[in-house]
């Protein structure tokens, strides 16, 4: 929780593990900023990221590279620009 997170230029490796809970969720910001991150193998057996949120909001989640990963579960207040999923 808080007003503004930013999550910028991170590496993310085999993170994450055998449970079903997502590796991130956000719930109660109301701005993010997740950009320039690779996530490589993690989570793969549930969510990688998980935006929720009960008010308007405003997410950025733009040029991460996600590759064997979980999903990315977003709402109607997330701005997903030029991801690379593979």
């Amino acid at each position: 929780m808080g007003p503004l997170l930013v999550f910028n230029n991170n590496k993310g490796s085999k993170c994450g593990g055998q449970n079903t809970a997502p590796l991130i969720k956000l719930y109660g910001v109301q701005s993010t900023i997740i950009e320039n991150n690779e996530f490589n193998n993690c989570n793969p057996h549930a969510s990688l990221i998980v935006f929720e949120d009960a008010v308007r909001v405003d997410h950025r989640f733009r040029y991460n590279t996600i590759r064997g990963s979980g999903t990315i579960v977003i709402n109607k207040y997330v701005i997903p620009e030029a991801n690379i999923v593979q």
